[in-house]
């Protein structure tokens, strides 16, 4: 049996860093939750179960829904209210850039699965 590698951003960790960058972004920034995120644990964290992982998913989707869904055209236009991704950006912008991020990371996870 061949060797198992260790791969420093496994897919759990990938899919935790997800979650905490969705639910900072659109819970705490967009949406003014007061959603504190602990980004190094998302790529620290080890021995979770996949139902760990999937109810991290599942409160990602019930936290960030909400606030996706009473988003406006008009609100995307707006000044993002955090200035970590650079001045001047819109809330429109930041989304465009979550969901490269998100593409980006996913098909991370997707690679890993078919590594198996």
């Amino acid at each position: 049996m061949a060797a198992q590698r260790q791969h420093k951003n496994s897919p759990a960790n990938l899919a935790l860093h997800l979650c905490g960058n969705l639910k900072h972004n659109f819970g705490a920034v967009i949406g003014g939750n007061g959603f504190r995120r602990n980004r190094d644990l998302e790529f620290s964290a080890k021995g979770l179960s996949r139902k760990d992982i999937t109810s991290d998913i599942d409160g990602t989707l019930k936290m960030i829904t909400p606030v996706l869904e009473k988003l406006s055209s008009e609100d995307l236009l707006k000044p993002y209210p955090d200035t970590s991704m650079g001045e001047g950006e819109t809330i429109g912008s930041v989304i465009i850039r979550i969901g490269i991020h998100l593409g980006y990371h996913l098909g991370q996870i997707n690679y890993h699965r078919r590594l198996l």
